[in-house]
């Protein structure tokens, strides 16, 4: 739905600018026919004065007959051939029955009518010409804004797809409560850190990490509840870790972290230490010291506890059900050796 809904902001101010384009176009071409006709009467127009300037030149100036001039009248008869009253005029003259000082009168008659038709004309292509120019201008903007917005709307589809596949991506490989690393992710990038500590032949640690009390505050309070102490609780543990330690949530109440060690497996006891410390503070403050909240450690080490992902985490989890059974809030090394 989400898909079609940006399909639709994209297309529909194309459809419509489409429409008002092809409805614009066909008043465009009736506006030119407008024009070509207007055009057409106007060189009409320049035809008529002209003959009504050489007959009135023929009949006054030159003081000729009618006959005379009567090339000129049979061509205003032409070209007055939609025009009743002005045609009635020029056969007038073409029969001869008047004085040239008659017909003149005829001839200003036409000459009067011609100037105004002439002047209508030009007023008509004036404004043919500037609806011509302002549909010019309203296609070119509306092309111009569909083009615009469209650009955006790709623009912003093209973000939003990224966006989501981004939220996909992270979704895929973190946890949706504490926003920590999944299971999947842990185990991958833990692989690849054991292929290089096995190249390097250095040594890695594996804590598992239970939250001792989380089931009573779960089942007294309810899984909201229980949401928010185990965010608080990864908060807490991100704080504590270094940025090169990978921390991920792997059950309900379950983490792990997988940390480099710099010299002895002791090394990672301060860690393990810091973690514990970290939920001396309640979780929960609205409920003070009700509901204590404490953490049980299983530590295993690489390459002496086992040399594959699932290994290490098999043994660490064993560790960390060996420190609950000892009374919970304390960390549990998965074999003696491991603090030689």
């Amino acid at each position: 739905m989400k898909k079609l809904y940006l399909n639709m902001s994209v297309l529909a101010p194309v459809v419509a600018a489409l429409c008002i384009f092809i409805g614009s176009a066909v008043l465009h071409v009736q506006e030119m026919q407008r024009m070509d006709s207007a055009l057409s009467e106007q060189d009409r127009l320049l035809h008529v004065r002209s003959e009504l300037q050489q007959a009135r030149r023929v009949l006054l100036e030159d003081g000729s007959s009618v006959a005379a001039a009567s090339s000129h009248l049979r061509a205003l008869a032409d070209l007055y051939a939609g025009d009743t009253t002005s045609r009635e005029h020029v056969e007038i003259m073409l029969q001869g029955t008047e004085m040239p000082e008659a017909a003149a009168r005829h001839l200003d008659a036409l000459v009067s009518s011609a100037a105004e038709t002439e002047a209508r004309n030009v007023e008509s292509l004036q404004q043919v010409r500037a609806t011509l120019w302002q549909r010019v201008w309203l296609l070119g903007g509306l092309g111009c804004v569909a083009m615009a917005y469209t650009s955006f709307m790709l623009l912003m589809a093209l973000l939003e797809r990224n966006r989501l596949n981004d939220r996909l991506k992270f979704e895929s490989t973190h946890d949706s409560l504490t926003s920590l690393p999944n299971r999947r992710f842990f185990t991958q990038w833990a692989e690849r850190a054991l292929a290089q500590a096995s190249r390097e032949r250095t040594q890695l640690a594996l804590l598992y990490i239970d939250l001792d009390g989380f089931r009573h505050v779960n089942d007294e309070q309810g899984r909201e509840m229980g949401d928010r102490l185990l965010r608080v609780a990864a908060q807490r543990f991100r704080e504590r870790v270094r940025e090169s330690d990978v921390l991920a949530r792997v059950g309900d109440d379950e983490y792990v972290i997988l940390t480099s060690l710099s010299n002895d497996s002791a090394s990672v006891t301060p860690l393990a230490d810091r973690l514990i410390a970290s939920l001396a503070e309640p979780l929960l403050p609205q409920f003070g010291s009700r509901y204590p909240v404490g953490a049980s450690i299983g530590i295993a080490v690489y390459p002496s506890d086992g040399m594959k992902v699932d290994a290490l985490i098999h043994a660490a989890e064993e560790a960390m059900r060996e420190a609950k059974a000892a009374g919970g809030n304390r960390h549990h090394f998965s074999s003696p050796s491991a603090l030689v």
